[in-house]
């Protein structure tokens, strides 16, 4: 029913996911002009974490190392997971329910001359995690992200579940 294949495929589809939500997070930096928060920038932390390990689990699924594989879309699954919790929290703090991290709402560089913070607080677009940038049916990408993190991570665990009883 099924074969080496699917895991591939597996590793292939989450591999692009991925890839697609931080080309659609650069999308909205660098074409819409919403500059992220850092916790926006936290959240594209384990997708990079996830497009090497599925990039790695699709060349050994291909080499017929299926074990080694299946641990590297494991920890896929607990980065997407880890995602979906980072989200959660930025849609907490956007919400005002708890406070953010306290790098929210400051892009300061650390150590930096008396000038040198003048002159980045002069230059850079000053971006609170409390911020809403944009938001569809009420939801803002923060929670979208959560979404979507947290499906990937559902279907990534599943499939690993899957291809250990087969």
């Amino acid at each position: 029913m099924f074969s080496r294949f699917d895991e591939s495929l597996v590793s292939l589809l989450i591999l692009l996911g991925s890839a697609g939500m931080l080309a659609g997070a650069l999308f909205f930096q660098l074409v819409m002009g919403l500059h992220p928060c850092v916790l926006c920038v936290y959240q594209r932390i384990p997708y990079l974490i996830v497009i090497v390990l599925a990039s790695i689990a699709y060349i050994l699924f291909a080499k017929d190392l299926n074990k080694i594989g299946l641990f590297l879309l494991t920890l896929c699954a607990l980065a997407l997971f880890a995602d979906a919790g980072i989200a959660g929290f930025h849609v907490g703090v956007e919400n005002k329910w708890w406070e953010g991290t306290t790098e929210c709402g400051q892009n300061l560089p650390q150590n930096a001359t008396l000038e040198e913070l003048r002159r980045a607080i002069m230059e850079a677009p000053i971006v609170r995690c409390t911020d809403i940038a944009w938001q569809m049916f009420g939801i803002s990408m923060a929670g979208f992200n959560m979404m979507i993190a947290f499906a990937m991570g559902v279907f990534t665990s599943m499939s690993v579940v899957h291809f250990i009883k087969k």
